[in-house]
């Protein structure tokens, strides 16, 4: 799977073909529980909605009556994908649709000629379809048609799904359209889910909640910021820049790892170990940073059958990683941090704020770093036949944001961040700095780890 922001989608010419979704807004069932945090905290917001899409190539021209009916097969299965959202006395709530009251509106077909428009076609179909979360699922399809070799894209509101439910949606999608069966067995409800965040009691006196408090307040009752330069002035934002690039190859990737198990830690750690140093590299006239904080999410798939759900399935956690002399003693350092991390993972958000009184946001974005190994998600085997593609609207930033990516051919790293001078610039001498640590853990001959992280 490759991440790439909507901007670098660009498919070969073909005739375009584009479905939205039609509901009855009365058929659905407005539910007890609350949305999730996320969703609650993504639909509040006063800016352009986010989606997700995945992108794939199938063989030979579409066939629409199998592609209408496969998407269809899709909405039936996943509870998430047939969800829009009401605003009701009791706050926002979700509305799950039967299957049965879903239709597909198509459009007429276009033909289209050059990259750049059918890029600019789909995406502003995926955006309109994705804009409007109130009165029918934020679902839209779209397919390039060719001769040889076709693109299917699905969009969703990121309210209705994340990373992981690509994949799912995606090894679903072939299937069905392939003429597999439907699967008999609905996957989990994401209602379930918010069900369960809604139960959720922490107490005052919890230690985790204490160690949320103790984080945020060391960051003036804020998230903390990414500390390297960016240009952007407080309180503006800028449009958003998505790049990925290949910080080590396959081989390379596997020793990393197993330098990572072999110090007691996972690859994350090692992950986050080298942009820590990457960080601490800068040369911005002040002493060398000695830890690096931030936020990393983490699923809350808990049960055994929510591998092959859809919904939006995160939570955040903090973690401040020491920076050490070496990217051996950091990673050691960052496996001990994260593992003391996870279980305030289990806090529900709301709670954390509830409890801190008031969460500043001098910034709009929250700086994070994400790992994602998507050999171990469903249809890993088929995403580079099929040229897999993650693809993320394009918004606007004030923050960096980083996603670390592990396939079969290494380790990649997504960054978000204000498209400015300034922060293209940080990013180069992050990418760089990157490799470099990672190579270094890659080859533990070349570096000795020292006794304890720098004090």
């Amino acid at each position: 799977m490759r991440l790439i922001g909507s901007d670098d989608l660009l498919p070969r010419p073909g005739t375009i073909l584009l479905w939205s979704v039609s509901a009855d807004p009365a058929a659905a069932r407005v539910q007890e529980a609350p949305p999730s945090f996320n969703q609650r905290t993504h639909l509040a917001g006063t800016g352009r909605l986010t989606w997700l899409a995945v992108a794939a190539e199938v063989p030979g021209p579409i066939q629409r009556a199998d592609l209408a009916r496969a998407v269809l097969g899709l909405l039936a299965r996943h509870e998430s994908l047939r969800t829009s959202f009401r605003r009701t006395p009791h706050g926002l709530r979700r509305a799950v649709h039967p299957a049965e009251s879903l239709t597909l509106r198509p459009r007429p077909a276009r033909a289209v000629a050059s990259p750049t428009l059918v890029r600019d076609v789909v995406t502003d179909f995926v955006s309109e379809s994705c804009s409007r979360p109130w009165s029918a699922p934020a679902v839209a399809v779209a397919a390039v048609d060719r001769p040889d070799r076709s693109t299917i894209v699905i969009g969703i509101d990121h309210a209705l799904g994340d990373a992981w439910s690509l994949t799912v949606l995606l090894d679903d999608l072939v299937q069905l359209y392939r003429g597999a069966p439907a699967d008999p067995v609905a996957s989990p409800a994401f209602g379930l889910h918010c069900a369960r965040e809604a139960a959720t009691v922490v107490e005052p006196g919890d230690s985790r909640l204490a160690d949320w408090l103790r984080f945020l307040r060391a960051h003036g009752d804020a998230p903390p910021a990414f500390p390297g330069p960016t240009g952007v002035p407080a309180g503006e934002v800028r449009r958003a820049v998505l790049r990925t690039d290949v910080l080590v190859g396959g081989d390379d990737a596997d020793a990393a790892e197993a330098s990572c198990r072999a110090l007691g830690a996972g690859p994350f750690a090692g992950a986050l170990a080298a942009l820590a140093h990457a960080v601490a590299d800068e040369p911005d006239g002040h002493h060398r940073p000695r830890s690096l904080s931030l936020l990393f999410p983490l699923h809350t798939r808990t049960l055994p059958d929510e591998n092959r759900a859809v919904g939006w399935y995160v939570t955040n956690a903090p973690v401040t990683v020491a920076v050490s002399n070496d990217i051996r003693s950091t990673t050691r350092g960052a496996g001990f941090a994260l593992r003391a991390a996870l279980p305030l993972g289990a806090v529900p958000i709301d709670t954390v704020v509830r409890a801190l009184g008031e969460l500043r946001r001098p910034r709009h974005d929250v700086f994070m770093a994400s790992y994602v190994d998507y050999r171990r998600l469903p249809g890993h085997a088929t995403h580079g036949p099929l040229d897999a593609r993650h693809v993320s609207a394009v918004t606007d930033a004030d923050d960096v944001q980083i996603w670390f990516t592990r396939t079969d051919t290494g380790l990649a790293v997504r960054t978000r961040v204000p498209d400015t001078v300034i922060a293209r610039a940080t990013v180069d001498r992050l990418i760089e700095r990157m490799r470099v640590h990672l190579t270094a853990l890659a080859r533990p001959a070349i570096l000795a780890a020292d006794p304890a992280p720098v004090q």
